[in-house]
């Protein structure tokens, strides 16, 4: 084969594949600022379980009451499966102390600054084959 074929080649390859690229690669027009809203659109987010149920029946039955179903919950009396009447641990040298009040879940134990606190419990973690309760910080930061 000649040199001249063979560069031909080349460049009608790299041709090819840019424009497929660039064909590939383009995005949507940008409206820009100030363009009309068609007041149709939504944004996303989570839209709760109830929302598969119609079209996915089978699924939502077999999803529910599953360790995926339990995996995460709000604290309630339903969800939450420890002791939480008045107990205390202690490990490493802190004593905590698990109870309710006004039909809420509370902690307390050091905090972050390591002074002793009350902390609410805010999630469920899991059910088997041990559950973690979620505490929530300032920031939108949760810790067990």
């Amino acid at each position: 084969m000649r040199t001249v074929p063979k560069v031909l080649t080349a460049l009608t390859l790299a041709a090819g594949i840019t424009g497929t690229l660039l064909h590939c690669n383009r995005a949507e027009p940008d409206a820009g600022p100030g363009a009309a809203d068609s007041g149709t659109e939504e944004r996303a987010g989570y839209r709760g379980r109830e929302s598969c149920r119609e079209c996915h029946e089978k699924e939502y039955n077999l999803f529910l009451g599953s360790d995926h179903d339990m995996a995460m919950d709000t604290a309630t009396a339903e969800t939450v499966l420890g002791n939480f009447n008045d107990v205390t641990f202690t490990h490493l040298g802190v004593t905590s102390r698990f109870y309710t009040s006004d039909g809420k879940y509370y902690v307390y134990t050091e905090g972050p600054n390591g002074e002793m606190d009350d902390f609410e419990i805010s999630y469920v973690f899991a059910i088997r084959p041990l559950q973690q309760y979620l505490v929530a910080f300032p920031g939108g930061r949760y810790q067990c």
